[in-house]
């Protein structure tokens, strides 16, 4: 639920500076490969203390730099950071199905704020300052998630 006379804005938007006019929280579900590339060409429309909710997962090819990390580095520190991942499937959210991820941040009033803002009765952030092992958690499942399927794809069992 949005905050007293805050805007709420949904839906894509072609232009950055309008996309990013006045927003004091801004959610970077980019996939990590295009990561830097748009953050750094929406860095100058972006307000001091907004809060970055990133919901990229993996890790920057060239450099192995974190999703949050990337924030850092373009949006030169002037910004909050948070991650929010977990084992979730978008399409079980989009009908309402009870659904908990991971919500990190090094600053606990934002790990709360963003638990405000993204709570519904069916969406269940659980907060922690730990950046690094949100992230590499989210990373990693992928990972798991892709293995697990040839096992099963093979016909290996349960074991394997």
């Amino acid at each position: 639920m949005p905050r007293p006379g805050a805007e709420t804005v949904f839906g894509p938007a072609a232009d950055l500076a309008e996309a990013l006019r006045d927003a004091d929280m801004i959610v970077a579900a980019i996939p990590s490969h295009g990561m830097r590339e748009v953050l750094r060409r929406a860095a100058p429309f972006v307000q001091s203390a907004a809060i970055v909710v990133s919901a990229a997962k993996g890790l920057e090819q060239q450099t192995l730099f974190r999703p949050s990390e990337i924030v850092q580095q373009e949006f030169r520190s002037r910004v909050r950071i948070s991650v929010l991942s977990g084992p979730s499937f978008a399409s079980e959210m989009a009908r309402e199905l009870p659904t908990a991820v991971c919500v990190a941040s090094a600053d606990a009033l934002v790990v709360e704020r963003v638990q405000a803002d993204f709570r519904a009765p069916y969406f269940r952030l659980y907060g922690t300052h730990d950046v690094l092992g949100v992230e590499i958690g989210g990373a990693l499942k992928n990972v798991i998630a892709i293995a697990a399927g040839v096992a099963e794809g093979l016909g290996l069992g349960q074991n394997a």
